[in-house]
Order: structure tokens, then sequence, then C-alpha cells
């Protein structure tokens, strides 16, 4: 895995539930690979944590190089799909200050399932 990119507060209830104001533009952030487990491992608790929190979404695995893709091509760059389940400590994302990558970034935060594969 090279990157991992992905979008918070993606829907208005979320956004609500959180208290945050609905964005104009997309919030994207990276997982580091480190992030990554499979379905079946373990989930590792940070030291200090106090409101772990967790969030199951559907993750696209981008097969190929995309650059500038048009919306009517983007599915053909879509090599398969996978349920994610996205591990967030929430103190050290919110109420610490600084960015979110401190709630969101912690070793198994992301836990995938099989990729299955997409149908073009």
């Amino acid at each position: 895995m090279r990157n991992f990119i992905a979008v918070g507060l993606n829907y208005i209830d979320h956004a609500k539930e959180t208290g945050a104001e609905i964005p104009k533009e997309p919030i994207l952030f990276n997982k580091l690979p480190n992030c990554i487990v499979g379905p079946n491992d373990a989930v590792m608790i940070p030291k200090g944590s106090l409101k772990l929190d967790y969030e199951i979404e559907i993750a696209f695995v981008i097969g190929r190089r995309a650059r500038y893709v048009s919306e009517q091509d983007a599915l053909s760059y879509i090599a398969g799909y996978t349920i994610c389940n996205d591990i967030s400590e929430r103190h050290f994302q919110a109420e610490r200050g600084g960015q979110w990558m401190k709630g969101k970034c912690a070793e198994t935060f992301r836990t995938a399932g099989t990729v299955a594969g997409h149908a073009r």
C-alpha cells in the first residue's frame, strides 16, 4: 500500500453529531501504512486514550495511477473495494489541538477486509 486517503465528515448527519460545521470542501486526511491491519487482527489502544471511537466505512482500491480523471472514467480506475473499520481517538483528534492525524493514525487504526474485485 502506498497511500490511504480518507474523507472526513463525509455526510451531513456525521458533521452534525460531532458539532462540526458542514464542510464546503471535502476534508481529506491520510492513514499511514502502519494503521492498516487485517480483519481479524487486534486493535491496539493508544496509551492515554480517553475517547476511542470507530466507524464502518467502504474503501475503494485504486488499481492504477490516476491524474485528472474525468467523472465518466472514474470507475475504470477502481480495482476493488472492501469494508474498513476506521478507528479514531476523538480526544487526541479534537480536544488536543492541531490536526486530525493524532487521533486517526495510531498503529492498527484501520482494519480492512478482503478486497473484492470491481466488475467493469
